[in-house]
């Protein structure tokens, strides 16, 4: 018979690597990038599986792997079907990307039961969490004033000669520890809206802040700022009909003013040439979404999808839109991709957390897990949320973590 206090040593020594892999750069493996996460994904896997007896069949899980499952099978339908009438290819086309999918699916598992168990504490798992963001938003802005070590580290973690490019120019755009700006850019929004919900120590939450509002402005992403600032907005008009409070709407809208004020004093007294460089960049925004960039990938893979409407349903597959060229916005990449069927069973995975989260009782994890995947939500329609893959499973992790804790908020 095993041990199960036996294995919450090494589970948890896992654990502490995989949390802190998102620190590590992206290595590759016979051409597929990935953190070390995903490697300690498997054993990680393996040894909950040996000692769960009950956990994985609770009901919310048992809905993810459904659905996890069932995506599975749209996956390989569309990329098949697509391959076979766009492609030139015969016979059936394994969903290579699957892999980034259900590597997400079983880290939220694996930390909802160590949140369940008790394996990490929630105090130390939150220590931790703040350590590593410390860490990549001091990275962060130690990259954009160039410091010596940094330099050195910046070839290190970059994903593309590309990004390399985004640091060496005049218009400095910062990526971190993830090696990608855009990914670097949603990861400083989520920070930032995670320190609002989270942190109760104020000098923690001002520092937390300032450094992740400070790497947004360096990273110089429009998408994530307005995700930020939507979600916020969101957040204070949720909190309000709840409490059926017109006051606390106005005091929230005051403070969110009066920090926004704040920043944006300190960004132009520190960074005034970065302040001037992203709204130079908002002043383009119309023309970047509806003439340029996003418009152009829309076209393209639009011009092929629409050609049969039983596109519709299945779409035509990931490989066929990676030969026509890159699409960044997520809604419109899963439909175009798998369909009305694909794009319905990858939101109604995220439909099931938000739903347990919203009728958990208020807390620091419930407004965690619902405004913090709203916030990439509404990134995805400027970049990736579900789809990403630089950043390795650090957010699946803490949102499987938050997840046990619903049902011992207070």
């Amino acid at each position: 018979m095993i041990n199960n206090k036996g294995l919450y040593i090494p589970i948890k020594l896992l654990a502490f690597f995989s949390l802190f892999s998102f620190l590590f750069p992206v290595f590759k493996i016979g051409g597929f990038g990935m953190k070390l996460d995903l490697l300690l994904l498997f054993p990680l896997t393996i040894l909950i599986l040996l000692i769960d007896t009950h956990i994985k069949k609770q009901s919310l899980l048992s809905k993810i792997f459904i659905i996890a499952f069932l995506i599975f099978l749209s996956m390989f339908v569309s990329n098949t079907l697509g391959m076979n009438y766009y492609g030139n290819s015969k016979g059936l086309s394994i969903p290579t990307e699957y892999s980034s999918f259900i590597s997400k699916i079983l880290i939220l598992y694996v930390f909802y039961f160590i949140g369940q168990c008790n394996i990490i504490t929630y105090k130390v798992f939150l220590r931790l969490i703040t350590i590593i963001f410390i860490v990549a938003l001091f990275f962060g802005l130690f990259q954009y004033l160039g410091l010596p070590f940094s330099d050195r580290l910046t070839d290190l973690y970059a994903t593309t000669e590309n990004q390399v490019r985004k640091i060496s120019t005049g218009s400095i755009r910062v990526f971190s520890v993830t090696g990608n700006v855009l990914t670097w850019a949603g990861w400083s929004g989520f920070i930032f809206v995670f320190s609002i919900f989270v942190y109760k120590n104020q000098l923690l939450k001002w520092l937390m802040l300032i450094l992740s509002s400070s790497n947004l402005l360096f990273s110089s992403s429009r998408g994530a700022l307005i995700a930020v600032g939507a979600t916020l907005l969101l957040y204070m008009l949720y909190k309000a009909y709840r409490k059926r409070d017109l006051r606390f709407l106005i005091k929230s809208l005051f403070i969110s003013s009066l920090i926004v004020i704040i920043l944006v004093f300190i960004s132009l007294h520190f960074f005034e040439n970065r302040v001037l460089f992203f709204i130079e960049r908002f002043h383009f925004l119309n023309e970047a979404v509806f003439e340029s960039g996003r418009n152009i990938q829309l076209q393209k893979v639009s011009h092929v999808f629409n050609t049969d409407i039983l596109n519709y349903l299945f779409g035509i597959g990931k490989p066929i839109i990676d030969s026509i060229g890159l699409m960044e916005v997520e809604p419109l990449f899963l439909l175009f991709a798998y369909g009305i069927i694909g794009i319905s069973l990858h939101y109604s995975f995220i439909f099931i957390i938000l739903k347990k989260s919203s009728k958990a009782i208020s807390s620091v994890f419930s407004d965690v897990l619902i405004f913090g995947i709203l916030y990439f939500l509404i990134y995805s329609f400027g970049y990736f949320f579900l789809r990403e893959i630089y950043s390795g499973l650090l957010f699946w992790s803490i949102i499987g973590y938050f997840l046990s804790q619903l049902d011992y908020a207070k």
